[in-house]
């Protein structure tokens, strides 16, 4: 089984709207989850399944070295149970903004989100800054975002998405899928860092939900399963030749420190079709 480092850092989301096959994948998943060393777990959930699945998640995960995220839109303002050490809610409703220590509320960014994030940061609530960086603006997206951090420079900031040091790719490609980490020997796993289950049960490496890019169903296969035969496979080299291609093309001259490398696969994409 090839599994992921530590410093990999890497992240399975499961966004399974019909609850019952969300509990099964779990059940028959959470070992390969667990062994594979994935980091964090977010699972998309309706606010009303909140108290459901706190019972259903299999007990091995729970006070786990795996951060559970449960990911909702709460409309209550607050929440009336208590939750195990290492799961917390990700609240995506920025219209009802809840400053309870287990709940993060992710803001998405744009312009006129910009007031909102800064008095949320300002007030000490927990909030995760949620970059939705559309490929046909990526550089005047990461303008306005860092304008966002000059003025809340003082202050730590959660942000969401798949944001890669431009250093760290340029010193250590191992951190955008190009190369295994042979130079500094540290023998990275080369495998996507976040892998997304969607409703059917295909997985795709982060939101990269193109054919060519399908990892495969975990249907009737487990998450190691699908994971340890895409590692051999023809869409396995289409992802990293397309990492390889972006590393090419844009980040030699791309001046900002967050490289959005997914974003640009993207833009490679959509240019290419």
């Amino acid at each position: 089984m090839r599994k992921y480092l530590d410093m990999e850092n890497s992240t399975i989301e499961l966004n399974i709207s019909d609850y019952s096959v969300l509990i099964n994948v779990l059940h028959e998943n959470f070992s390969e989850i667990i062994e594979k060393n994935f980091k964090r777990l977010i699972i998309n959930v309706k606010e009303s399944e909140i108290p459901n699945i706190l019972n259903d998640i299999p007990q091995k995960m729970i006070n786990n070295e795996i951060l559970i995220l449960l990911n909702t839109f709460m409309k209550k303002k607050n929440i009336d149970f208590a939750l195990p050490n290492n799961i917390i809610i990700t609240n995506n409703n920025h219209n009802n903004i809840l400053t309870n220590k287990d709940i993060y509320n992710k803001i998405p960014f744009s312009k006129d989100k910009k007031t909102l994030i800064i008095e949320s940061i300002n007030a000490g609530t927990n909030i995760i800054i949620e970059p939705e960086i559309k490929h046909q603006n990526i550089t005047s997206y990461m303008k306005d975002l860092y304008t966002l951090f000059d003025n809340i420079k003082d202050k730590d900031i959660n942000i969401g998405g798949f944001l890669v040091s431009s250093y760290l790719m340029r010193e250590h490609p191992c951190n955008g899928y190009l190369c295994n980490g042979w130079k500094c020997k540290k023998r990275i796993s080369m495998l996507p860092k976040y892998i997304y289950v969607d409703d059917k049960l295909d997985v795709y490496p982060h939101d990269l939900k193109y054919d060519r890019y399908l990892i495969g169903n975990i249907s009737n296969n487990s998450i190691s399963d699908v994971l340890d035969k895409y590692f051999l496979s023809e869409n396995y080299s289409n992802f990293i030749s397309d990492c390889k291609s972006t590393y090419i093309n844009y980040l030699p001259k791309y001046p900002f420190d967050l490289f959005p490398l997914i974003e640009f696969i993207k833009k490679d994409v959509a240019e290419n079709e």
